[in-house]
């Protein structure tokens, strides 16, 4: 709505303040959602007679996430003037909202009957038509508003999105690339150009085993993953987002040091509902293998075996620093970690703790007690190839006996 009719809403018969409409109205393009819908309430309980006051009224109601309350108001305006497309094109989109397609493309194509130029009707209805699985449809639909505003963020995306469907994943990626162009908050672009350069890195490794393409599969699993990273920056509460972020990350070799970004998403991800915690065993051990201390414990330790416990003293402070590690504590504390080098480490601590237990079951041990309890959950629940040796079940034993000599509940 241009100042012109702000200002003449503003002095509207009947009680309608003009100038809360046009405070909700700034607001909304502030981003306060809340102020504009609280005026919206205000507003609606006092609807005016102006078709353009009404229309925009309903539009407040959709933007701040009223679409049943909008209908009312969008209906009104469209009775007072029955050939105004835009106020068709809206009601549409309150319908899809919920959930009454067949009335929603009614609307659309009474809209587009009276305005075929009309770029957000063909936009919409190509939404619609992607909803009911017409992706062919939807395609032609989003290239005709596309035709009438090539710079159209929402018709980039939504023809991306059908041709995604469609499995042309390169030219999905393209469209998905203009759209962010045109405005980088577009977390659900983002997420959709994660889909498609993973569905790009599928379909190269299963083309070809050559150099150049093995290149190309890196290339499209990297860029998945800074796109899906984009996404989650901007929008964290869809369970989708996360999802796709497992599957980006879950193949991945991680070496330390790791980017800040993938590092706190993986510590996140792990207490997820959408994500599997053993789906991220691989990354999460990549980075940990790979850190100083574990490249000097690997060094030291023999390439098979665990090591000698009779080294935990020296080692121990090694080890200590590693289970420090927050994300390998989390991993630790969700899921049971099939990972040779994680059981290497774990099953040397655990002998070199019983020895230094054995020696002294009252002193102070050399890691900290939720490292403890790390370790004999890993060990308890895991078909571990280094199990218990029979040193070990003497040793258990006889510190079982030495505790409870001492009185210690064990």
């Amino acid at each position: 709505m241009g100042e012109k009719k702000r200002r003449q809403s503003a002095l509207s018969p009947g009680g309608f303040d003009g100038r809360l409409l046009a405070r909700a109205l700034a607001a909304l393009e502030a981003g306060d959602r809340a102020s504009a819908a609280e005026a919206f309430g205000i507003l609606h309980s006092n609807l005016p007679q102006d078709p353009d006051a009404l229309h925009a009224i309903g539009v407040l109601g959709l933007q701040s996430g009223d679409p049943g309350r909008a209908l009312e108001p969008l209906s009104r305006a469209i009775a007072l003037n029955p050939r105004q497309p835009a106020y068709r094109c809206h009601l549409a989109i309150a319908y899809r909202s919920l959930g009454l397609p067949d009335r929603a493309v009614a609307e659309l194509e009474v809209a587009l009957a009276l305005d075929p130029a009309l770029a957000e009707a063909h936009s919409n209805l190509g939404n619609l038509l992607l909803e009911r699985g017409d992706n062919a449809g939807a395609e032609a639909s989003f290239g005709r508003a596309l035709a009438l505003n090539p710079h159209y963020p929402f018709a980039l995306f939504g023809q991306g999105a059908a041709r995604l469907a469609l499995g042309r994943c390169e030219e999905a990626a393209t469209n998905f690339e203009q759209a962010l162009a045109l405005d980088p908050g577009l977390h659900e672009a983002w997420y959709n150009l994660s889909r498609a350069r993973s569905a790009l890195a599928a379909n190269l490794e299963h083309a070809s085993e050559a150099p150049a393409a093995s290149a190309a599969v890196v290339a499209s699993a990297d860029a998945a993953l800074e796109s899906i990273m984009a996404a989650l920056e901007r929008h964290r509460d869809n369970p989708a987002y996360w999802a796709q972020f497992e599957q980006c990350v879950r193949d991945y070799d991680l070496r330390h040091p790791v980017d800040p970004r993938v590092r706190d998403l993986l510590f996140r991800a792990l207490g997820h509902s959408a994500v599997d915690p053993a789906r991220l065993v691989r990354p999460i051990a990549g980075t940990v293998a790979t850190r100083p201390e574990a490249v000097e414990l690997q060094e030291r330790l023999p390439e098979s075996g665990t090591g000698d416990p009779r080294a935990w003293p020296e080692l121990a402070p090694l080890v200590r620093a590693l289970l420090d590690d927050m994300l390998l504590q989390r991993l630790l504390e969700e899921v049971v970690v099939p990972n040779l080098f994680v059981e290497r480490l774990l099953v040397f601590a655990r002998r070199g703790l019983l020895r230094e237990f054995a020696a002294d079951p009252v002193a102070a041990p050399s890691l900290p007690l939720p490292d403890i309890a790390a370790i004999a959950h890993q060990c308890f629940n895991t078909e571990y190839v280094h199990d218990e040796s029979a040193a070990e079940v003497v040793a258990a034993a006889a510190l079982r006996n030495a505790m409870a000599g001492a009185g210690i509940d064990h």
